[in-house]
């Protein structure tokens, strides 16, 4: 509201929500597309030098932009729901096609790698899988019992993923919920998540006044989630980007239980993270937010930081490109620029025809915290199974 009242009522409507590949199959890279919240679209030059197309007519607030390289498709989910294609990318032929309509409202949408299903939830809506040759529904979550509380737990779901498990060798679907809780759901084999646990929680600057009483905004919400090979990165709110192994896999009477266990935190980062970037090959990982800060980690040992830029404004996406990768006997700090820093080079470079390369940052890098911390499914989660029982499965038989 802030930001209408200053700039005016089309302002947050060029918001860029996702940046997304948009090349032909044998060069990916060769045009990227902003998505805009009011539902237009940029098509930029690979380098970005130069802007190749200005698109118009999508939905606003898309949640999911997608593109099909192969057959050069780009899918869209918008909060109402609505599943679109257009064909002719990047022309003046550019035209969107309605597919089917999902369950509203939509927070949260991904397709799967071989783009047959698609996973949809959001605020107080539960999780599906459709697929998407005709919308059909395929899947549909079943909430747990909070044991202490005797009621259904909170379904607002912020960010979602899905990812193939080395040890089940299937897609499974890992999803945060905007009160800080992390989900993992096997499609396949159960309607109930295999995993499911708050990670994290009040922080100390969230702690209501005497007399107030917690808001959903109280919460730590889960803003990004980043899967590659056999690790999950979660980010939230306060800029805390947690790492979890959930390789462990234990089969119970053909229902595997995923232990999690914690391996540390990324480091450094300042403010809320608005998006969590895995590169290609997984051994990098980039996150932006509202620190107007741009921060690149290795994927590796304790993911150390290897890059940090101030770019000014604050941010809403990233995007990797497959070339990127650290050269051997590369400082890691060169890469590290403060805000003052970024002050300083921009003064230089408007004083002089060529500025000098700023300095490398001094602050040093902490150690990841040693502490590892064991996650898994708590006899909260393993007794809903048998109270529920089979009363539970038949109601919900009857009901869909």
């Amino acid at each position: 509201k802030s930001i209408a009242h200053k700039h005016g009522e089309a302002a947050p409507g060029r918001t860029v929500t996702q940046l997304v590949w948009t090349g032909p199959s044998d060069n990916l890279e060769e045009t990227v597309t902003a998505v805009h919240a009011n539902g237009d679209f940029t098509v930029f030059a690979g380098d970005g030098s130069m802007v190749v197309a200005e698109i118009t007519g999508g939905d606003a607030d898309i949640k999911m932009a997608s593109w099909d390289a192969a057959k050069r498709h780009f899918t869209t989910v918008a909060a109402d729901g609505s599943v679109k294609r257009s064909s002719n990318w990047g022309s003046e032929e550019t035209v969107f096609e309605q597919l089917f309509t999902v369950d509203p409202p939509i927070i949260t949408a991904q397709l799967n790698q071989d783009r047959t299903k698609l996973m949809a939830a959001g605020r107080n809506n539960p999780a599906r899988v459709y697929s998407m040759e005709d919308g059909k529904l395929l899947w549909r979550e079943r909430n747990c019992i909070d044991k202490r509380l005797k009621i259904p737990r909170r379904q607002w779901y912020a960010a979602s993923q899905w990812l193939p498990h080395q040890a089940l060798k299937r897609e499974l679907i890992y999803s945060g919920t905007s009160d800080g809780r992390i989900r993992i759901h096997d499609p396949e084999k159960r309607r109930k998540p295999i995993f499911d646990t708050r990670i994290t929680k009040l922080a100390k600057v969230s702690l209501p006044h005497q007399g107030q009483e917690l808001s959903e905004n109280d919460y730590s919400a889960t803003t990004a989630i980043a899967a590659k090979s056999k690790w999950l990165l979660v980010a939230n709110t306060f800029g805390a980007v947690k790492r979890f192994d959930v390789s462990r896999v234990l089969e119970l009477d053909e229902r595997p239980q995923i232990r999690v266990r914690q391996h540390g935190a990324l480091q450094h980062i300042m403010g809320s993270v608005k998006c969590l970037a895995m590169h290609p090959s997984g051994n990098y990982v980039g996150a932006v937010g509202y620190g107007r800060h741009a921060y690149v980690y290795k994927t590796s040992g304790r993911c150390p930081q290897i890059a940090k830029v101030y770019l000014k404004q604050k941010l809403t996406a990233m995007l990797f490109s497959a070339d990127y990768h650290l050269s051997d006997g590369v400082n890691p700090r060169k890469f590290i620029t403060t805000e003052e820093e970024e002050n300083a080079s921009d003064g230089a470079a408007s004083e002089y025809s060529c500025g000098q390369e700023s300095s490398d940052s001094e602050e040093e890098e902490d150690d990841m915290d040693d502490d590892k911390e064991d996650i898994e499914l708590g006899s909260e989660d393993a007794d809903t199974d048998s109270e529920d029982g089979d009363e539970d499965e038949d109601e919900d038989e009857d009901e869909d």
